[in-house]
């Protein structure tokens, strides 16, 4: 919907149109399929060390800003600040851009190939 114009309208008609926050924890998230058919993928997307390598890889800020103009807030996929569950802890697990701990956890999982 168009914002601007749906504001405007307050002015001619007995509305009122305010923001409200997505219910959902992130817009954008990379879910692996811990339960594939393929064996080898099955217990790659199943190891712990590789999914935080995963997470470690992405530059969160340069999303933010190429995305979203800097206004998000990289997190975690959790629930949302506002619930009674949320915790800092969880939001800023694993979401620093850390290439070198990235490849060091893709060592540990046997993926120390590199092109």
């Amino acid at each position: 919907a168009d914002y601007t114009f749906l504001k405007d309208a307050e002015k001619r008609y007995p509305v009122k149109v305010d923001l409200w926050k997505l219910t959902r924890g992130s817009r954008v998230a990379i879910l692996p399929n811990l339960n594939c058919a393929d064996d080898g993928w099955r217990l790659l997307l199943r190891d712990v060390r590789f999914r935080r390598a995963l997470s470690l890889a992405i530059d969160r800020h340069e999303i933010n800003m190429a995305v979203f103009y800097g206004l998000g807030t990289p997190s975690a996929n959790t629930v949302l600040p506002e619930s009674p569950l949320y915790r800092p802890d969880y939001a800023k697990a694993w979401i620093a851009y850390d290439p070198d701990k990235a490849n060091a956890l893709l060592d540990e999982v046997g993926m120390d190939k590199r092109n």
